[in-house]
């Protein structure tokens, strides 16, 4: 088995481990046809949204939002301008608000370093929030944004 379908194998398995919802699933597709979806999404049965897989050597990045830091209050918040939804995000930033001291620090360039080190779980969460907001009362599956 070659290495990006054993990726494409892993991706479908966590999806459906940590992504539960009712009558959701993930099925993969994929194989070597480049034409056709690696991963589909179904909510009762009706394919709703597919997920390219990448192998990659580099980490990918999902789901960024923009926060600001207030060195005077310590403590790290959302631009009012941005789009991104508190209720969201809070778990996250009241991880960052916990770790103000790792968080707040700046590189030889004066950029505030922003690798997140919380737990995983912290970070599905948010994606969860994000991308499978909730079942609408129609029983169709709304979706916001991109995998």
């Amino acid at each position: 088995m070659k290495s990006w379908e054993l990726f494409e194998i892993n991706c479908t398995n966590y999806l459906n481990e940590n992504f539960n919802y009712p009558n959701v699933s993930f099925i993969r597709g994929g194989g070597n046809d480049s034409n056709s979806t690696d991963i589909s999404v179904y909510h009762e049965n009706k394919k709703i949204i597919s997920i390219e897989c990448k192998l990659s050597l580099s980490k990918a990045q999902s789901s960024q939002f923009v926060v600001k830091v207030d060195k005077q209050k310590h403590n790290f918040y959302i631009p009012p301008k941005v789009k991104s939804l508190y209720c969201d995000t809070y778990d996250i930033i009241s991880h960052m608000n916990n770790n103000f001291e790792y968080y707040s620090r700046e590189n030889s360039e004066g950029e505030i370093y922003n690798k997140l080190i919380c737990e995983k779980n912290i970070m599905i969460n948010y994606i969860k929030k994000k991308y499978f907001t909730e079942i609408i009362p129609n029983n169709s599956f709304e979706v916001q944004g991109r995998l």
